[in-house]
């Protein structure tokens, strides 16, 4: 009898769990408000519904447009995928906080993204995650190439046929790992590429050209180099050689990406802010829908973004940024760094703001859970909007949350 009762204890349990665990799978963003689709769309902004996430126009803003075909402003918060990485952190907020519960995890995002005004996940998240909440998909074609590498930045030769089967399977790795998801808004390629030469020569030590410039005798690329030189003689420079290898990835990777993912928005690299090299990003435009950037900025420069969106004509999305503020308990502390939160959440208020203009479609900010760069518990804090234990900085949230409803309240009374 004994065994009989306990075995009912374990089916009334499972029960329980899983008619719980599907209520917040079937649970909508904003489900306390009937101003939102379950995507976080506007209801009061209907254009078609194609089962997908695409781009398009109300009044002369743009918007991305949720697969029920309503109007998307994304306000989105990157890297939820730390709540699982206990190496980075002084605590171990996945077995501290949620008794390693992957599920408990999600149901506080979720419930976090409902109450502070948050509708996408951006890139960097859990499998288990991106069910209920808009992502972008992340890839990483071209390799270590990113700028924040500095001397261990890779440089592929991209002429190469070894490349061009490498960054093939590389997307379409992503094509697995991702699937067939109506929450995926779009996908990036590779995060902050070194392409601006001053820059990249400075904190690397050398330039994709260099690295073209010394591959060996009878190398792709350096046949390719050698051709150029001959074609151009004394006019030849690097800067213009550099346009060249932007060339060679985007004609390669861009075909690629659309052929796997015919419906879904490419927003290509995310492109960093203080270094944007214009005659590189118009290389990416026949094969990308949105200019991604990361802004170093305190505060959001109108002037630099209006004048990329008239010269690339396409919408821009902020895809990562974070102003942090001083704390009692760090002395290094990642990104630009103010005196307190009320000053920080300042610098958030520029960026949202800008959000009401016609070719902005998205702010994302840096960080959902307190991290550490180089060293356990130490090292340089990446502040999040909750500390690794899983409490929040309550100042800095009440004042995102504030700020991110009034832009929803602003655009559902269009």
């Amino acid at each position: 009898m004994g065994t009989l009762n306990k075995k009912f204890s374990i089916i009334v349990a499972l029960v329980i769990f899983m008619s719980i665990n599907l209520h917040s799978t079937d649970e909508q963003l904003f489900s306390k408000t009937k101003s939102f689709d379950k995507y976080g769309g506007y209801l009061n902004i209907k254009k078609k519904a194609k089962g997908y996430f695409y781009l398009d126009q109300y009044k002369g803003k743009s918007f991305l447009i949720t697969p029920e075909g309503y109007a998307f402003l994304n306000i989105g918060l990157t890297h939820t995928m730390n709540v699982s990485s206990k190496q980075d952190s002084k605590v171990d907020y996945l077995e501290h906080h949620c008794s390693g519960s992957m599920d408990c995890a999600n149901n506080e995002i979720f419930k976090n993204f409902n109450d502070w005004g948050f509708n996408s996940l951006n890139y960097d998240h859990d499998s288990s995650t991106r069910v209920r909440i808009p992502f972008m998909a992340s890839s990483y074609p071209t390799g270590k190439v990113s700028y924040w590498r500095g001397k261990g930045v890779e440089f592929p030769d991209v002429f190469s046929s070894e490349w061009k089967k490498q960054s093939t399977a590389i997307l379409e790795r992503m094509k697995r790992n991702y699937g067939k998801n109506s929450f995926m808004v779009g996908i990036y390629w590779s995060d902050m590429p070194s392409w601006d030469l001053k820059d990249t020569k400075k904190v690397a030590g050398r330039t994709w050209v260099d690295a073209i410039r010394s591959l060996p005798e009878g190398s792709a690329g350096k046949r390719e180099y050698e051709k150029y030189l001959k074609n151009r003689g004394d006019a030849a420079n690097d800067q213009e050689f550099l346009v060249m290898i932007a060339r060679e990835v985007y004609s390669h990777i861009g075909p690629i990406t659309r052929k796997l993912y015919p419906n879904s928005l490419i927003f290509g690299e995310r492109y960093a802010g203080r270094s944007l090299v214009y005659d590189v990003i118009k290389e990416a435009l026949p094969y990308i829908d949105v200019i991604s950037v990361q802004p170093s900025e305190e505060h959001f420069n109108h002037a630099k973004f209006e004048q990329l969106y008239k010269e690339m004509k396409k919408p821009i999305i902020i895809c990562d940024h974070a102003v942090s503020f001083k704390t009692k308990d760090f002395k290094k502390i990642m990104w630009k760094t103010v005196e307190n939160e009320e000053i920080a959440s300042q610098s958030h208020l520029s960026y949202l703001e800008a959000m009401k203009l016609p070719f902005m479609i998205g702010y994302n900010r840096c960080q959902y859970i307190d991290r550490f760069k180089n060293n356990k518990g130490g090292g340089t804090l990446k502040q999040g909007l909750i500390r690794d234990d899983g409490t929040p900085y309550e100042e800095m949230v009440n004042k995102l949350k504030g700020l991110n409803w009034q832009n929803h309240q602003y655009f559902l009374k269009q």
